[in-house]
């Protein structure tokens, strides 16, 4: 078992850090693209801190509350279920609201290829 263990463990944490620092983070330092630098310096702390740390105490809490009322593993995986196509939901509308469209005079100018070079 030991044999197998610490590769699997050190191929997760490899894979997880990768996509943290490659996916993940670039990702959420774009939201904070469009405020002051002060507001995205404090914005930032805060969500880091305050925001993540209840978002993982709400879901160890409610999981470990599910369990306590008899909810198997499937009701759960249930649960998860509706929470990612509700979240799946949002992100589609935000994607597709106005207030986050680009500003037109902030838009890089538009690159047509090789062939308006030669």
């Amino acid at each position: 078992m030991l044999g197998y263990g610490v590769p699997l463990l050190v191929a997760m944490m490899v894979g997880t850090r990768g996509f943290t620092y490659g996916m993940t983070k670039p990702a959420s330092d774009a939201l904070y693209t469009r405020v002051p630098r002060e507001t995205r310096y404090k914005g930032k702390n805060f969500v880091e801190t305050a925001v993540w740390r209840l978002g993982d105490l709400v879901v160890t809490s409610g999981i470990s509350g599910l369990g306590k009322l008899g909810v198997g593993l499937a009701g759960i995986a249930l649960i998860g279920t509706g929470a990612s196509t509700l979240g799946t939901w949002v992100a589609r509308k935000a994607a597709t609201s106005p207030d986050l469209a680009p500003e037109i005079g902030n838009a890089p100018p538009p690159d047509f290829g090789e062939a308006a070079r030669s």
